[in-house]
């Protein structure tokens, strides 16, 4: 099974946040059976910049995104649909690709950008990190098709100054239990200051015409 480098290290350093659905599943033990292959990525872009000194990756890579809304217990995932995920925890493969960026700088700063376009999408509602544990068998509140963006400035905490990341997400949703249209508006940031304060500004999984 493929594995970024910046999933692994978001579920080291980001464990009670926001996680890439790729990480999720590798931190549930998630075994490829025999005969089974995990998707190959091409790599669009991976090169040193000698004007800036920095290394920098571009490309493909099978997965989705996932975020978690604390106050109104909701867990979003884009990138799959609810039948999609357990084919995912059975087998490894996912069905969508996401686009990454890492930039690595001359200072040891990784700065991450994650994108999905256009993406199958689900909100679930209850709270969870850990997909394949938890959410198989839990009715959806909405499906739908949604584009979502992560950004992290500083993935390895390296810099001196404040740090940052979060996800951003806008759709098109259907409310599983009545059938009617609903529009998504997601957004989750963090902010770790350089005296250890940790700050949640935002943080909501939105369905407008639900909520």
């Amino acid at each position: 099974m493929f594995i970024s480098i910046s999933r692994v290290l978001t579920v080291v350093a980001r464990p009670a946040a926001l996680l890439t659905l790729v990480a999720i599943v590798a931190a549930c033990d998630l075994d490829v059976p025999t005969g089974a292959t995990a998707p190959v990525t091409p790599v669009v872009l991976a090169k040193s910049s000698q004007a800036t000194g920095a290394f920098v990756f571009k490309g493909q890579v099978p997965g989705g995104l996932l975020m978690i809304d604390f106050d109104r217990e909701r867990t979003l995932i884009v990138g799959n649909t609810a039948e999609q995920l357990a084919t995912i925890c059975a087998t490894g493969i996912f069905p969508e690709e996401i686009t990454e960026l890492d930039v690595l700088r001359p200072t040891g700063a990784l700065h991450v950008l994650l994108q999905a376009r256009d993406l199958p999408a689900v909100v679930w509602p209850v709270l969870s990190v850990d997909p394949c544990g938890e959410l198989q068998g839990v009715t959806p509140l909405a499906e739908g098709i949604a584009s979502g963006i992560y950004a992290d400035n500083d993935l390895l905490d390296t810099s001196p100054g404040a740090g940052s990341f979060g996800i951003t997400a806008n759709g098109r949703m259907t409310e599983t239990a009545t059938g009617r249209p609903l529009q998504l508006r997601a957004k989750f940031r963090n902010v770790f200051l350089p005296d250890g304060t940790i700050k949640l500004p935002v943080n909501h999984i939105l369905l407008q015409g639900l909520d």
